[in-house]
C-alpha cells in the first residue's frame, strides 16, 4: 500500500516541472502578467509518520503576455529554500498532501544586457497548496500540485520594490525510498 512509503525514516525525490501565472504589481508601476515555465528538483526526509521536510532547488522562464508587455522582457529566475510535506493517507493509489516552501531568490530581467546589473532582483516568499500523487509502481508515482505563490522583491542597485503574486501548476515524477539504513543513528 502506499500509505507505507511515509513512514518515519523514509526518503523521496521528486522531479517537476511546472507552468505557472500571475500578476507582478510594482509599487508605482504598471501591472505586468507572467507566465513562467520551471525546473524543480527536490528531495524530502520523513521525520515522522506523514511528515516530511526537505530542500529544493527551482529555477524558472517567465515571459509577459497581456498589457504592458513593452514594458519587460523575459525573467530567468533561480530560488533555493526548505520545503515540507503533509500526507493525509488513504487506501488508494492517489495520495493527498499538502505542500508548502520557503524561497529565497534572484530574478534578472533581460530588458537590456549592457544593464543587466540594474535589472537583478532578490526575493522571499513562500507556497503553499494541495498536492497529489499517483502510484503507479511500489515507489514511483506521479506528481502533481496546484500552489498560490508569493514574493517580495526589490532591486539593490536601482532601489525600489514589488510583489509577486501567482498561481503555479507543477508535474513531475516522484520516487519514494521507505527506508534508508544511513539514517539510523542506532546502526
Amino acid at each position: 500500500m502506499a500509505s507505507g512509503q511515509f513512514n518515519s525514516g523514509g526518503i523521496y525525490w521528486t522531479g517537476t516541472t511546472g507552468l505557472g501565472t500571475g500578476l507582478e504589481r510594482q509599487i508605482d508601476d504598471y501591472p505586468i502578467n507572467i507566465f513562467n515555465f520551471s525546473l524543480h528538483p527536490e528531495v524530502g526526509y520523513f521525520i515522522k509518520n506523514k511528515i516530511a521536510i526537505g530542500a529544493g532547488i527551482h529555477t524558472e522562464f517567465g515571459l509577459p503576455f497581456g498589457s504592458n508587455v513593452d514594458l519587460y522582457a523575459a525573467t530567468y529566475d533561480m530560488y533555493i529554500g526548505p520545503n515540507v510535506r503533509y500526507y493525509i493517507p488513504r487506501a488508494s493509489d492517489f495520495q493527498l498532501y499538502v505542500y508548502g516552501n520557503l524561497q529565497y531568490g534572484a530574478y534578472q530581467r533581460s530588458l537590456d544586457y549592457f544593464e543587466a546589473e540594474y535589472n537583478r532582483h532578490q526575493y522571499y516568499g513562500f507556497q503553499v497548496g494541495p498536492g497529489i500523487n499517483y502510484f503507479f509502481t511500489e515507489r514511483i508515482a506521479l506528481d502533481a500540485r496546484a500552489n498560490f505563490r508569493f514574493r517580495h522583491a526589490w532591486n539593490a542597485a536601482m532601489g525600489g520594490s514589488h510583489d509577486l503574486i501567482g498561481v503555479v501548476f507543477e508535474f513531475g515524477f516522484s520516487v519514494f525510498f521507505p527506508s534508508i539504513s544511513f539514517f539510523d543513528m542506532t546502526n
